[in-house]
């Protein structure tokens, strides 16, 4: 029962599954979801607006034209409880656009059905936004199963690569065992293929730009790095700006989990004394 209790205890969530990923400008959280339909995104809309105590923004990153289609009507009120929804361009994933849905389409119709909608089509456009407007107390929510969650990865990578990099390891070896550590199995995939870029005689900045695995704003500064020779300070500056701070979710969680756990123990014990008797 102890161990058991312990194990629980450690679990701080799914992956991806109103995830925090966040905390950053003096209290604004940052979560997120793989909901990537209608009625998921709905869904963790709703959680997210039971915890925030500011303003809501939604992200969402529509995924697949032929899904977006279909499921067009559903779209245009499923962040509706948000304050802010903030729409990228539709995740193409394994399809070729089609050229007649575009995300720009889902804002006018979120807007039509009273939604405060705006387009920001890419991460950096998402990010500027947010930067500019968002205040201690707020919550942000990506919502997404494409590469939304490439803001995640960022921080992991730059964290890695710059605790190697601070241990003597040569670049190409750092970058190798980042890829092989990245939580993300795609990126790290990705990653990995920076070194045979570099062997190339490309460099980090350019290999990464090449690979399309990280946000632009980590490949600019990596590349500052690079021309400067301070990649070391350069990757520590970048895990500071990208890195989660998940205290406060584990602490919430447990908080909430450790009633749950004696109902779950007393349960177990029950059902032994039961099985014995």
């Amino acid at each position: 029962m102890e161990k058991a209790a312990e194990s629980l205890g450690r679990f701080i969530g799914a992956h991806r599954r109103f995830e925090l990923t966040d905390v950053i400008n003096g209290g604004a959280e940052i979560f997120h979801d793989y909901g990537h339909n209608p009625t998921e995104m709905r869904n963790a809309v709703a959680i997210a607006r039971k915890r925030c105590k500011g303003t809501l923004y939604a992200v969402m990153q529509p995924h697949t034209f032929s899904r977006v289609k279909r499921l067009f009507d559903d779209y245009l009120t499923c962040t509706q409880i948000a304050d802010i929804t903030l729409v990228t361009d539709i995740y193409a994933a394994r399809e070729k656009d089609p050229g007649d849905i575009k995300a720009e389409m889902l804002v006018e119709g979120m807007r039509k059905n009273g939604i405060n909608a705006i387009h920001t089509p890419t991460f950096d456009d998402t990010e500027a936004y947010l930067r500019a407007h968002w205040q201690p107390g707020d919550l942000v929510l990506t919502m997404g199963c494409g590469n939304i969650n490439q803001l995640n990865a960022a921080s992991q990578f730059a964290n890695t690569m710059a605790t190697l990099l601070g241990s003597g390891l040569a670049m190409n070896r750092a970058i190798s065992i980042t890829a092989n550590v990245l939580d993300n199995y795609y990126i790290g995939q990705e990653v990995g293929k920076v070194t045979g870029l570099m062997e190339e005689g490309r460099g980090v900045g350019a290999s990464l730009r090449e690979s399309g695995c990280m946000p632009d704003i980590l490949v600019d500064m990596v590349a500052v790095g690079e021309t400067t020779g301070e990649m070391e300070q350069t990757l520590s500056t970048i895990a500071g700006y990208y890195d989660t701070e998940l205290d406060m979710a584990i602490t919430s969680a447990l908080n909430k989990l450790e009633p749950a756990v004696l109902v779950f123990m007393a349960a177990v014990a029950g059902f032994i004394v039961i099985a014995v008797y």
